[in-house]
């Protein structure tokens, strides 16, 4: 499951070792009278995988504001430097413009659906996400 979710062998390998050190430490709170364990642990993998997947998305949003970014960042993580400007920047937003760079980009949301969540049109959506984009930029390379 982690190599279709990830496309990547070498960090499914990876992501499937902590898959399962994080199973071992939260055994006590499996309940077989919710879920079979490999239905539990299922669980615990895709949610692990998307969170992978969420920062690699963080990572691909940002790499190219910034030249020279891959030798500053893990090949598949930020580093906590770069998690910190990224917070940083992100904190710098009025809360409109963060709003949806947070719905579209940390939880995968379609603007169709952040419009509905906000109450906005998905033109208005868009545009956020552009002006956001741009303001993100500025703060990073100030950063850098």
């Amino acid at each position: 499951m982690c190599i279709g979710m990830l496309s990547d062998l070498e960090e499914a390998e990876d992501a499937t070792q902590e898959i399962f050190l994080r199973a071992y430490n939260a055994w006590n709170r499996y309940d077989p009278e919710k879920a079979a364990a490999r239905t539990w642990l299922g669980h615990i993998a895709i949610n692990y995988c998307r969170s992978i997947l969420r920062r690699k998305r963080l990572y691909n949003l940002i790499q190219p504001f910034l030249p020279g970014l891959g030798a500053k960042a893990d090949n598949h993580a930020l580093n906590q430097e770069l998690k910190v400007d990224l917070l940083r920047a992100l904190d710098s937003l009025d809360e409109i413009h963060r709003s949806v760079v947070l719905l579209r980009y940390y939880l995968d949301l379609p603007c169709a659906d952040i419009a509905a969540i906000l109450g906005l049109s998905e033109g208005t959506v868009y545009s956020r996400l552009h002006t956001a984009r741009q303001r993100l930029q500025l703060q990073l390379r100030e950063e850098v």
